[in-house]
């Protein structure tokens, strides 16, 4: 009984640590990502002046 009692205690403590690393893991800073964002919009109207 006292063995089981500690596997749980255990794996409670494991599954705690694993998800407060994962929380925090983001902040690390060899960790940082960026969003690259690309504005590919063509106006049209820009494209009908360049012809004239």
């Amino acid at each position: 009984m006292e063995m089981k009692i500690r596997s749980k205690k255990l794996l409670s403590f494991i599954l705690m640590f694993a998800v407060l690393f994962g929380q925090f893991m983001p902040f690390m800073p060899q960790n940082v990502a960026y969003a690259a964002q690309q504005n590919s919009y063509h106006d049209p109207a820009e494209h009908w002046s360049a012809m004239l």
